[in-house]
């Protein structure tokens, strides 16, 4: 038993135990409470309510955060509140000093905490990405055994046994519009993660700002979005462009490639570190993290960038991908691999034809 039960009330843990299923899954604090076999993500979870049994301080300030956490009525932000408090414990478990902000202290759009690994405050927004809402709504339809176009069910009785079968396609970043001859399905999941949090309104002026980007709930993709942090993904038929890396460092009018699908599509917008003008993105990096990974990529074009001591903290973090990062190990570091990368996709995409 984790100290995450004494945090929240036994009529919470009841609740939460007792809550209706959302979308097909049970309430997303449930796991972390009752599960034996712990995932990566409830470990994270469970590690960073123990990690706040030792400091009642932080535990004060995140009482807002663990109230949310077994929300029953608004399943995405107990979601996101989860987020929060497993961004908080693998930033202490990582070595850096980690002060939460509470909401009670708060004076309009602050950020989630202020972090400092000894070179100079950084300020960390953490923000729990889903899926398009539409895809939400339809899940929780195919789950109530909805008569949907698109959804095949059959059974089949094995022995004394039934098993149901349900297939049906889905598109965490919202289905694809026939009619629009650039849309398709990397289009969308690029476009929706480029702008998660794009106000950038919890910024602190002059002080490098992180978005901490929890996929944890990207739809039923979360455990299979690592290596869409890379530019581009290699297939037996072909290549497809990593929707992650392109939210952030594509540009506007890069080709967009899909595994088999041969229809040109580009980019109709830069990604978040390349926009300019009124749009500029102030953010110094990212940290995209999911089921056993985390990556950060550091923004070349930043006005205020992260601090050395900060960057290297952030290759201890549990599950790193220190291959899948970009960011200013050296000087220039990231610009430069962002540069031979879209040289890369520029050549191989006027290449895909090839038999």
């Amino acid at each position: 038993m984790s100290f995450l039960h004494t945090l929240l009330s036994p009529d919470q843990i009841k609740a939460i135990d007792q809550a209706a299923l959302f979308a097909g899954a049970r309430h997303p604090t449930w796991s972390a409470l009752f599960q034996r076999q712990a995932s990566a993500t409830d470990l994270l979870t469970r590690n960073a309510a123990d990690a706040l049994a030792h400091l009642p301080d932080q535990c004060e300030a995140m009482r807002g955060v663990i109230e949310r956490a077994a929300e029953i009525g608004n399943i995405p932000d107990a979601a996101a509140a989860l987020a929060e408090l497993r961004a908080f414990g693998a930033m202490l478990e990582a070595g850096l000093a980690v002060q939460p902000i509470s909401a009670g202290g708060r004076r309009g759009a602050t950020p989630d905490f202020v972090v400092n690994a000894g070179d100079g405050e950084v300020t960390v927004e953490v923000h729990a990405r889903h899926e398009a809402g539409a895809q939400t709504t339809f899940r929780q339809a195919v789950a109530d055994g909805q008569d949907l176009a698109g959804v095949d069910r059959r059974t089949e009785t094995i022995g004394s046994r039934t098993v149901t079968f349900t297939t049906t396609e889905l598109y965490p970043g919202g289905k694809p519009d026939p009619d629009n001859p650039f849309d398709s399905i990397q289009a969308n999941v690029i476009s929706r993660l480029c702008r998660a949090k794009d106000t950038e309104a919890q910024r602190s002026e002059g002080v490098p700002s992180v978005l901490w980007l929890d996929l944890s709930y990207f739809g039923v993709m979360s455990q299979t979005l690592l290596e869409q942090t890379i530019p581009l993904v290699s297939g037996n038929i072909g290549l497809t462009s990593g929707a992650i890396w392109h939210a952030f460092y594509g540009w506007k009018g890069a080709p967009i490639l899909e595994e088999g699908n041969r229809k040109r599509i580009e980019m109709g917008h830069d990604g978040r570190f390349r926009l300019s003008g009124a749009k500029k993105s102030h953010l110094a990096a990212v940290i995209v993290c999911f089921e056993k990974g985390l990556v950060l990529f550091e923004n070349p074009w930043a006005d205020v960038r992260l601090p050395h001591a900060f960057r290297r903290h952030c290759e201890r973090l549990r599950w790193f991908k220190l291959g899948h990062s970009v960011a200013d190990w050296t000087a220039g570091e990231s610009e430069a691999l962002v540069a031979l990368a879209a040289k890369r996709i520029v050549a191989l995409a006027a290449e895909r034809h090839l038999s």
